[in-house]
């Protein structure tokens, strides 16, 4: 470590770049496990052997020692480290119905969709209430086809199989009935299922760790679905803080994340024109967006082209479920859309989305140190840049106001409790990994790739096999 040149930018040590391989690749671990050293005492030859590394950011201090307790090496200065360690409790997952959406008979469920009269049901009251009714439908078809099961979160690392979960059971009652009467035949019976027990924990450790790296390159996600699953619960503490304010429920603590987002956001501005006057000024021959043509034909293709390991959006439909019945959903969809754009009105619970505060640095229990925003979006929202692609071919040119361009007016009209269940644990055996993201919009929208997982050295360090006890 004696080649690694430690510079102070913005605070922070970091790290000069540097040629060496092992060093790179051990820079590298660094920032991906998003550690930070923070010794800056140099030895008699100007050199820093001894690295003080922490994952949180100020609350570790690094100082000489001024009295040490033995005759202090040239090459390694007696140090004085402080740090305060922070027991934090996670936030408990909230139990949840979770469906089977792999296993449904689609069959049955697209010809019911198909026999129901959608014209009558959607054509009455306004766009929010036959928003309102049209998920009515369609939950109800919904739970009396798919099975449901509550959800849960294991005792067991996610690669135990049933098998090896049941024999550490068995293991674990024939040793306490050996402790507790002295029977040489549950000893005997004890010490058989626990060779089994080693033999199967490796078999399904290694078949796990094998999809997850023949999945590196058409899956990552599956690979963050293993970290995920190693950090043992969810990524928030029971109490957060923030503004003099603690929060110790989950509905408190969504309510002072949303608080803190919100304070980010600009204020909106008066609508103006590419003029600079009013909406109301704007002339005439701005684009009308009911002329917008919104075909069943065009919604079955998109909700098609969906990506099936995408999760649902705040209306609890997942990406599989919308694929499967594309064709059925076409037809009332459509309506939707057309009646949205004719009486200009896009409904409220298609404004809504998941807000999911990702922990960068910084302690976990403060909301506002730290902490970025992800948005996931509805699944029946129209695509801004989507829908303007298409409506621009038809109708010409629009004003600033109708493109939605400022990032400023960019606002989420639905918050929910949902960050005490975190996405890996949905349904992964049934829909995949749970991330969502837009359902359909006017023409297809070029999805951002997920995160590349680190190197394929870094990945032995990382997954190692963790034993039940």
């Amino acid at each position: 470590m004696s080649d690694i040149v430690w510079t102070t930018i913005n605070d922070h040590l970091e790290a000069a770049p540097n040629s060496c391989e092992y060093i790179n690749n051990f820079l590298e671990t660094l920032q991906f496990c998003g550690l930070q050293q923070f010794n800056n005492i140099k030895n008699e030859f100007n050199r820093i052997l001894d690295l003080a590394i922490c994952n949180e950011n100020e609350q570790v201090l690094v100082d000489a020692c001024s009295d040490p307790f033995v005759p202090e090496d040239p090459h390694h200065k007696a140090l004085s480290i402080t740090f305060t360690i922070i027991d934090l409790k996670p936030l408990r997952p909230l139990t949840r119905l979770v469906y089977s959406y792999n296993r449904a008979d689609y069959t049955v469920i697209n010809d019911e969709i198909c026999n129901i009269d959608w014209l009558s049901i959607l054509s009455c009251g306004s766009v929010e209430e036959a928003v309102i009714k049209f998920y009515d439908v369609i939950y109800k078809i919904r739970d009396n086809h798919i099975a449901q099961r509550t959800g849960y979160t294991g005792q067991y690392p996610p690669w135990y199989s049933r098998a090896l979960s049941k024999a550490i059971k068995e293991k674990f009652k024939f040793h306490k009935k050996y402790k507790k009467y002295g029977n040489l035949c549950d000893k005997a019976t004890f010490e058989l299922l626990r060779e089994r027990v080693k033999r199967l924990e490796k078999q399904c450790y290694d078949s796990y760790m094998s999809r997850i790296e023949n999945s590196l390159h058409t899956n990552p996600k599956a690979f963050w679905s293993f970290i995920k699953n190693k950090r043992k619960g969810s990524s928030f503490p029971s109490t957060m803080n923030y503004l003099g304010n603690s929060s110790s429920s989950g509905d408190e603590i969504s309510n002072l994340f949303s608080s803190y987002f919100h304070s980010t956001f600009l204020q909106p501005e008066p609508d103006q024109n590419a003029d600079g006057g009013t909406v109301d000024d704007a002339t005439p021959n701005i684009a009308d967006v009911s002329s917008i043509e919104i075909t069943e034909d065009a919604v079955h293709k998109l909700l098609s082209s969906i990506d099936p390991n995408k999760s649902a959006g705040p209306d609890d439909l997942p990406a599989i479920f919308l694929i499967k019945c594309s064709k059925s959903l076409s037809v009332p969809i459509a309506t939707l859309f057309r009646r949205s754009l004719a009486e200009g009105v896009v409904p409220v619970i298609w404004k809504s989305a998941f807000i999911s505060p990702i922990h960068k640095k910084g302690p976990k229990n403060q909301a506002k140190l730290g902490y970025k925003m992800c948005r996931r979006r509805h699944m029946m929202s129209f695509d801004d840049d989507a829908a303007l692609t298409k409506a621009e071919v038809r109708t010409g040119d629009w004003v600033p106001q109708q493109r939605n361009e400022r990032q400023t007016k960019h606002t989420v009209h639905h918050a929910d409790h949902r960050d005490s269940i975190p996405d890996d644990q949905h349904d992964d055996a049934d829909i995949g990994e749970q991330e969502g993201e837009q359902l359909a919009a006017p023409a297809p929208q070029p999805r951002a790739q997920p995160a590349p997982p680190p190197p394929r050295h870094q990945l032995a360090g990382i997954c190692k096999p963790v034993r039940a006890t």
